[in-house]
């Protein structure tokens, strides 16, 4: 039985797409599920519809148009651009989102507060693995059918991968990004990164408030049972990693 790899991709990373084909090449003979974001091209639109974006503690807060250009960038633009960049590979990719198949249902984040937010979606796994057993590289789009599956949600993206590679039993958690990994004051990656460096790196603004949900998502994950979460750029390389039955990145 193949072991299943989760990889997160940002929006950032579609403007150069051969380094990330490159790495979910390198995973064969493994099960793949490709979890993929969208804010740059997200907060792109908003501004040209004249709609200033808005965050709180690296959440996007989602109010009605908002959530349109989200459904419609993710689902659409960017989802089909990564399948369609898989297929050129050779790699059966299939393009879905949250609400398909009943994937993703999420309850509201902050009692409303930042808008149609989800917070940590339960995942149905039955479309993905399903998708997995003939083949298929799942491409999943973070939205999300809300608590009584009447209408979407948008969910971070790093949440939805850590709460997919959970449900799935899977082996390996990858966050890709536009930086070798997590760094330190001195711009260095950090192969070890214990709780107690993340609260002090955090008061002092090293890390970003951009990183917060990658984190958090990544510490859930290991908590939860996956034995191995790397931050890192597809390029070849160490990047951040945190196993299992540690306390810190190494």
């Amino acid at each position: 039985m193949k072991s299943t790899t989760v990889i997160k991709l940002g929006g950032s990373a579609l403007d150069n797409l051969d380094p990330l084909l490159d790495f979910v090449q390198r995973c064969e003979g493994e099960s793949v599920v490709l979890i993929h974001g969208g804010g740059p091209q997200i907060s792109d639109y908003l501004s040209r519809l004249g709609h200033q974006p808005k965050f709180t503690n690296g959440l996007r807060v989602t109010d009605d148009q908002t959530l349109e250009v989200v459904e419609m960038v993710l689902c659409g633009q960017v989802n089909k651009a990564l399948v369609t960049a898989l297929q050129s590979r050779g790699v059966d990719a299939v393009g879905v989102s949250g609400p398909d198949g009943g994937t993703l249902k999420a309850p509201l984040k902050a009692e409303g507060a930042l808008g149609h937010v989800g917070d940590t979606p339960h995942v149905n796994t039955d479309l993905l693995e399903g998708l997995l057993h003939l083949g298929f590289t799942p491409v999943l789009a973070p939205l999300s059918l809300n608590a009584e599956s009447t209408g979407h949600l948008n969910v971070n993206a790093d949440t939805t991968a850590a709460a997919v590679a959970v449900a799935l039993g899977a082996t390996r958690l990858v966050f890709l990004t536009d930086v070798a990994g997590v760094l330190d004051r001195s711009g260095q990656v950090l192969t070890e990164l214990s709780d107690a460096d993340i609260d002090s790196l955090t008061s002092d603004g090293t890390i970003s408030v951009g990183m917060f949900p990658k984190l958090e998502a990544a510490l859930h994950a290991v908590g939860q049972g996956v034995a191995t979460v790397e931050i890192r750029s597809p390029e070849p390389g160490p990047g951040t990693i945190l196993k299992k039955g540690t306390s810190s990145l190494v």
